[in-house]
């Protein structure tokens, strides 16, 4: 029959307390053998198995005794019993042995483990094998297996715990852990233990045994008394052992800080016999270079500086004296010649009875603690003159009688007047608001009356102007003898630039730090032994490598910059710090441009920051194209043409070449512009440089250099015929029709040509001949192109000489009107003059407008000219009303050049004001080119305003122009001169004759007077009056005369009034 056991509840909790006992009584002793050594390793290691060895035997036989069969006696073998109990307590102890004296490896752990979950199987099927009953025993082999396996299990973590560092917590944490599987191995095999009643068991079975409670009471009295006697020698042994480490340790520190000090100390330590002699020193040949026979007996004294060798003598021989302590301060010699400060001391080393044995002295270096002790007093000095000259304010308060003292600087810095009282709360009073309660009931800083040191910085507000300003409050707090302050002093200075400073580098390098996070830039680390690279990992993102050989990154370089780049670490090595930049091509096939900088961290190592900087090159470019080109049309600027005629020019020097300049100007486009408007302009521009760029290779530069400017430079053109071949193409080009705005036109040049080697060999030369080839084109009537010649070089000489001639002549007054006198057919009379420019040249000779008339096409002289003649007319007109004469009318005649400038009939009607002329005596005089062109629009206004005033128009050389009859009708025209080439044949010519007759009778129409130029003769004159003319001028009558002579000559003739007279500007022979 088979039984089923039952198990006392309350001796299974025992079992299991003492399994946990045991368990952290192993633990702890394990610990001591870790600590231990030699035998007491050894002690402790038996300590601890048997502690766990018999705490597993007794949880085991506890919890036997908590399990009992109904109606069944059990007792146990005697000798069964006692090798179940050596069993688990020389496997444990075997155990122990390997994992702390044998390799602590995890294979030592496992066979230790094995090695001990045996003995405690052992122990157990033994125990149970001991037991005498009236019954089979048997087990079944899966609980058995889990039996095994919970043992090995819990011995494998009891070992691998005991022989690791763990605190009492965590052996408070696993002992009950371990407990609750050591009982769990035993009850697991309980639980596979099979009874089997039979025939009542024979008492006299031969074998010892004890009873059941006999047993109990063994074994509780023997687990726990191990277990307690175990932890207590444990505890005492920690205890010693950590007494015994503390004071090692002190030893230990106290020996390193002793060994540390001597090894560091400058201190030279010297013995000497009792008489004073030295005998022997530490250190005082590395101070002074004295050898030990050289400083020996007084040889040291060799070295102590001249002036200090009296008293150090005389110090030693007191104390050798008095056999007491010796002290004293000199001057020593290194061994670099150079004097140096120390302090030398000495006592005596005596025996029992008194007798000095030897004098053990020391030498210290005190030589930067004197300099240090002038520095100091310099300091002070220095101290005391910078608080009066940097506005440092200093503040003093009595804290017992509560007076207060403030310098000149503090109540300046604070805003309170000279004479104004120091209240307790006047500086309170004066912290901004923000910052009071924060400042709270402190004074001046003070925190506590108790506070000694302190210092703080906040804001205060002026207390006569009310200005934020920021001060920092530093100051002590001073006790009297019972260590109550009586007193604080401190300083206060104005700090409000240096936070203002502050707030600004705070916020720049924020900005600077946003900057950095936002470029696009890595750092980089070169192996130079292995040029292996080391990046940081935003150069995985940037580039697409990381770090690797730099083989592999210089393969992505341009390989135009591939060889610059792989230099860039010899530059390096050269020079310090080294900044290249250079491109690389991505993985995409997008080439970006990168800047370098690194610099040597090592022999072997440099470090540097790699940036991306394609946005600052692009930048740069489009900079760089905006700067050279013309925004308008995009060809090339002055500036970049320039550049490439310069290099033309040196290309062909060096290659034999030829270079062809062309200086193109549109003819006419300020009429387009004024016609249709800028938009049209523009348009044309823009159509203009198309062409241009069309008719030229790819080798060769067009450029614009401003308005209606254009340039072009051929190279190797094989003549310069060739260049005006291009030149006309151009032009031809140029006059196909040009539609805007549904209007069609067509636009004309101007060229002039320039090349090397035939003309100039600069840039500048050549531009030069070009513009002077381009200026004869416009004057051979645009729409051309012309060769620069040196006739044309010396044309513009000319031209240029007298401008400068005829400036210097209007400077020096030289140039004056001459007046040829008007006179009336019919009567005989003087009706007026007609000023005439004469230049008085330093020669005595009066040179006439055909030696400088040309400077009439020039816009500014012609201006100056003009401006001055009519002032001299107004002036000489004045003297003679101011004679009582009347030179009638007098007419001044206006050059084209003239009418550009908008204020012209002003500035006439002003200076004729000022001279207080009457209008009826003045006239002006004006030939048909005035009349024609761009600008007749302008002439036309300008007459018409001198016309409403009162002033007479003249139309001078009438017939020899255009459209004459046209001018008539659409100009105030009051009087008509008939040109002299009409009058020099007028006896002879009847084509003259029948001109002539027909202007007299076109003016009689039109009621205008009508003036013959160039008489001569009587018999021109005595023909005019029958054909019906009424005026006439020439030598017949006078020659230009100077305005001197003009009272004389109208003394002799009397003068009419009611005939208009001309002056003339530019003459023509009369």
């Amino acid at each position: 029959m088979t039984h089923v056991g039952t198990h006392d509840g309350t001796l299974v909790g025992l079992s299991v307390l003492i399994a946990t006992v045991a368990s952290y009584t192993a633990l702890d002793l394990a610990g001591r053998v870790h600590a231990s050594h030699g035998w007491a390793k050894h002690a402790w290691l038996a300590t601890a198995a048997l502690a766990m060895g018999g705490g597993v035997w007794a949880m085991h036989f506890v919890a036997m005794l908590a399990f009992s069969l109904p109606g069944m006696h059990v007792d146990y073998d005697l000798s069964l019993t006692a090798v179940s109990l050596v069993l688990p307590i020389l496997a444990t102890g075997f155990s122990f042995y390997l994992v702390a004296w044998t390799d602590s490896g995890l294979p030592a752990l496992i066979r230790s483990g094995l090695a001990m979950g045996a003995g405690i199987v052992g122990m157990h099927y033994t125990g149970m094998a001991a037991m005498r009953m009236a019954a089979d025993l048997s087990h079944e082999t899966l609980w058995v297996a889990a039996s095994v396996l919970i043992a090995i299990g819990a011995s494998t973590t009891a070992l691998w715990l005991a022989f690791r560092k763990v605190g009492l917590a965590q052996r408070l944490l696993a002992a009950p852990v371990m407990g609750l599987a050591i009982a769990g191995m035993h009850y697991a095999a309980m639980k596979g233990a099979i009874l089997t009643a039979h025939s009542p068991m024979d008492e006299a079975h031969g074998l010892a045994s004890l009873s059941q409670t006999s047993l109990a009471i063994a074994v509780a009295a023997t687990t726990f008394s191990i277990l307690f006697l175990a932890l207590v020698a444990a505890l005492f042994d920690r205890r010693f052992a950590a007494l015994a480490e503390r004071e090692a340790l002190a030893l230990r520190e106290s020996e390193e800080r002793y060994r540390a000090l001597l090894e560091a100390s400058a201190v030279v330590v010297w013995f000497a016999a009792p008489s004073g002699m030295i005998t022997r020193s530490h250190g005082w040949t590395k101070l002074c270079g004295q050898t030990e026979r050289e400083y020996a007996d007084l040889g040291w004294l060799n070295v102590v500086h001249p002036d200090d060798q009296g008293r150090v003598i005389s110090l030693w021989q007191r104390a050798l004296s008095s056999a007491g302590f010796y002290q004293g301060e000199f001057r020593v010699r290194n061994p670099n010649g150079e004097y140096r400060w120390v302090q030398a001391s000495a006592v005596p080393r005596k025996n029992s009875d008194g007798t000095i044995l030897e004098w053990v002295g020391s030498i210290s270096d005190i030589h930067a603690r004197r300099l240090a002790e002038e520095r100091l007093q310099a300091s002070e000095q220095r101290l005391r003159l910078a608080i009066e000259t940097t506005g440092l304010g200093i503040w003093d308060v009595d804290l017992v009688t509560g007076e207060r003292e403030w310098t000149p600087e503090t109540r300046a810095i604070v805003g309170v007047a000279a004479d104004a009282p120091i209240k307790p709360d006047t500086f309170m009073n004066c912290v901004h608001p923000d910052d009071r309660g924060r400042v709270g009931q402190r004074e001046y800083g003070a925190s506590s009356t108790s506070e000694r040191g302190y210092s703080d910085t906040y804001r205060i507000l002026r207390a006569d102007t009310g200005e934020e300003r920021w001060v920092t409050i530093s100051g002590r707090t001073l006790t009297d003898d019972n260590g109550q302050p009586v007193r604080r002093i401190g300083t206060i200075q104005d700090v409000t630039q240096h936070k203002q400073a502050e707030d600004a580098l705070r916020t720049s390098e924020e900005r600077l730090g946003l900057a950095l996070y936002a470029g696009r830039m890595f750092a980089w680390e070169q192996n130079l032994a292995t040029n292996y690279v080391m990046r940081s990992p935003h150069a995985l993102t940037l580039l697409g490598v990381g770090s690797g050989p730099l083989s592999e990154f210089l393969e992505r370089v341009h390989p135009d910059d591939r060889f610059s780049r792989s230099q860039f670490v010899d530059r390096i090595s050269a020079g310090g710090v080294e900044t290249m930049e250079f491109r690389y091509r991505l993985s995409d096939g997008k080439t970006i441009w990168l800047g370098s900088r690194g610099e040597q961290a090592g022999p072997d190592r440099i470090v540097g920051v790699t940036f991306d900087i394609t946005d600052r090159k692009m930048a740069e470019a489009e900079l760089w194209r905006v700067a050279n080109h013309d925004a308008l049309t995009g060809l090339p600027n002055r500036a970049l043409f320039q550049q490439r005629l310069d290099q033309a020019l040196n290309e062909a020097a060096k290659n034999c070449g030829r270079v062809s300049l062309l200086l193109i100007d549109l003819d006419h486009f300020k009429d387009v512009n004024d016609a249709l408007g800028h938009d049209a302009g523009d348009a044309l521009l823009k159509r203009t440089a198309a062409c241009l760029q069309s008719s030229v290779r790819s080798c060769d530069t067009v450029a614009r250099f401003g308005g209606d400017e254009f340039a072009i430079v051929f190279t190797q053109l094989p003549t310069v015929e060739r260049a005006s071949e291009r030149a006309q193409e151009i032009i031809e080009k140029l006059r196909e029709p040009f539609i805007y705005e549904g209007r069609t036109f067509a636009s004309k040049a101007s060229i002039g040509i320039a090349a090397f080697p035939d003309h100039g060999s600069t840039a500048k030369d050549l531009l030069k001949d070009a513009d002077i080839a381009l200026y004869r084109a416009k004057a051979q009537g645009r729409n051309c192109a012309v060769i620069y010649t040196t006739e044309l070089r010396t044309a513009v000489e000319q031209r240029l000489s007298l401008a400068h001639d005829v400036r210097e002549a209007l400077s020096r007054g030289h140039i004056i009107p001459f007046y040829q006198p008007k006179v009336c057919l019919s009567t005989g009379k003087v009706i007026g003059f007609e000023a005439l420019a004469r230049w008085q040249h330093p020669s005595k000779v009066i040179l006439t407008p055909a030696s400088f008339g040309a400077i009439f096409n020039e816009p500014e002289p012609a201006m100056e000219v003009g401006r001055h003649l009519m002032a001299r007319v107004a002036s000489d007109m004045r003297a003679w009303l101011d004679a009582g004469l009347n030179p009638g009318r007098v007419a001044v005649n206006l050059s084209a050049a003239e009418f550009m400038q908008p204020d012209l009939a002003d500035y006439i009607l002003r200076l004729l004001a000022e001279k207080d002329i009457p209008l009826k005596n003045f006239e002006v005089e004006v030939t048909e080119t005035v009349l024609l062109g761009r600008r007749s629009e302008v002439a036309a206004a300008i007459l018409e305003q001198l016309h409403q005033q009162g002033v007479l128009i003249a139309l001078d050389d009438f017939g020899t122009g255009y459209a004459s009859l046209t001018h008539l009708k659409q100009f105030p025209v009051d009087h008509v001169k008939i040109d002299r080439s009409f009058i020099m044949n007028l006896e002879q010519d009847a084509g003259d004759e029948a001109i002539v007759a027909a202007v007299v009778g076109l003016g009689r129409s039109l009621n205008l007077q009508v003036t013959a130029e160039g008489v001569e003769t009587e018999g021109q004159a005595q023909r005019l009056r029958t054909l019906g003319c009424q005026n006439a001028q020439g030598y017949l009558y006078a020659k230009p005369m100077n305005a001197a002579d003009v009272p004389a000559f109208l003394s002799k003739r009397m003068i009419g009034t009611h005939h208009p007279g001309n002056i003339r500007l530019v003459d023509t022979p009369s």
